[in-house]
């Protein structure tokens, strides 16, 4: 990421049992990332979040929606999707 102020969202088809893989390292700066269906509460949600890497696991079929919200962030994140079917 570069400083910036903006959130970035992208929309996925997950299925129960999916995985998402989170790393973080982030430099400076306000960054809050959600993963969730739209409508419901987040299944995971955290603002600035620890430097580290972590899983967030898919308990039901549905279009998911990975988010992040930054103010003068500047850093890296990364998001892997392990797909059920592939373990």
């Amino acid at each position: 990421m570069e400083r910036l102020n903006c959130t970035i969202e992208e929309p996925f088809s997950l299925k129960k049992g999916d995985s998402v893989d989170v790393s973080i390292v982030r430099v400076l700066g306000e960054l809050t990332i959600s993963i969730g269906q739209k409508g419901f509460e987040p299944i995971y949600e955290g603002r600035n979040p620890e430097l580290s890497s972590f899983r967030v696991t898919i308990s039901e079929n549905g279009d998911y929606y990975l988010s992040v919200s930054r103010k003068q962030a500047e850093g890296s994140i990364s998001f892997q999707i392990d797909r059920s079917e592939n373990k």
